[in-house]
């Protein structure tokens, strides 16, 4: 190898430990940072399916199917225009946490 092509084999090997090390220093205040970000995400979800909840109770829906067509419409119209996607996995979670809210304020 020719003492160029093992300076920069060196510079790479340098690089890739910093970032490591900068990694390893920075990782708990990332994660503190997205765990506060997951929270507030779930609040304004938990708040939301909340509102939805209140506003299909006062719509009268007659049956089961029609309350959570009616859910999911609503939760997905407002987490669009928060910018947010939600599976049917999330509907289906923040439903049963809005029922478990409601069943306990009763």
């Amino acid at each position: 190898m020719s003492w160029l092509s093992t300076w920069i084999k060196g510079l790479f090997h340098k690089a890739d430990d910093f970032a490591k090390k900068a990694w390893k220093l920075l990782q708990p205040f990332l994660q503190a940072i997205l765990n506060e970000a997951q929270l507030l995400l779930m609040s304004s979800l938990r708040e939301m399916a909340l509102t939805a909840a209140r506003q299909i109770s006062e719509q009268g829906l007659p049956t089961d199917e029609a309350k959570r067509e009616a859910f999911a419409k609503i939760m997905r119209e407002e987490a669009k225009i928060q910018g947010h996607i939600l599976s049917d996995s999330m509907l289906n979670f923040l439903r049963e946490i809005v029922v478990q809210i409601l069943k306990s304020q009763t």
